[in-house]
C-alpha cells in the first residue's frame, strides 16, 4: 500500500512537470528537442522526492540501535542529494537569467538528470525498505 501510495502521490506528481512539458512540446508545430527537455523540471523532481524521502524518515520508528543508524544514514544521503540539487538548481537559474556561465550548459542538464534518477532510486529503495517493515 505504501509503495502504491508513493507512486501516485509523489513519483507521479512529483514528474508533473516533466510529463507536461513533453506532451506540450509533443504537440506544438516546430518543436525542437530543447522544448522537450528542461533541466530545472529534472531537478524540481529529484528535490520533490528527498524531501519526501526525508519527511518519511521523520515518522520511522525506532525499535533499535541498527534501526538508529540506518534512519541517520538515509537522512544524510537524503540531504547530501538535496545540497547537490540546490547547488545545481542555483547554477542553472543563474546561467537562465544572465549572460554569465558558471559551468557548463550540457554539464550542468547531465549532472540534472543524473542525480535526478539517483533520488529517484533511493527513494524508492527507501519506500520498498519502509512498506517491508
Amino acid at each position: 500500500m505504501k509503495k502504491r501510495n508513493w507512486i501516485y502521490y509523489t513519483a507521479i506528481v512529483g514528474a508533473l512537470p516533466i510529463i507536461i512539458r513533453a506532451l506540450t512540446a509533443l504537440f506544438m508545430i516546430n518543436s525542437t528537442w530543447k522544448m522537450y527537455f528542461s533541466a530545472i523540471d529534472f531537478v524540481f523532481f529529484g528535490l520533490t522526492l528527498n524531501l519526501s524521502n526525508i519527511n518519511e524518515m521523520i515518522n520511522m520508528k525506532e525499535n533499535d540501535e541498527n534501526s538508529k543508524k540506518e534512519k541517520l544514514s538515509k537522512q544524510f544521503w537524503s540531504i547530501l542529494i538535496l545540497i547537490f540539487l540546490s547547488i545545481n538548481l542555483g547554477c542553472l537559474y543563474v546561467a537562465e537569467n544572465s549572460n554569465v556561465q558558471i559551468l557548463n550548459p550540457i554539464a550542468l542538464n547531465i549532472t540534472s538528470v543524473l542525480l535526478c534518477f539517483l533520488s529517484l532510486g533511493f527513494s524508492y529503495k527507501l519506500i520498498v525498505k519502509l512498506s517491508t517493515v
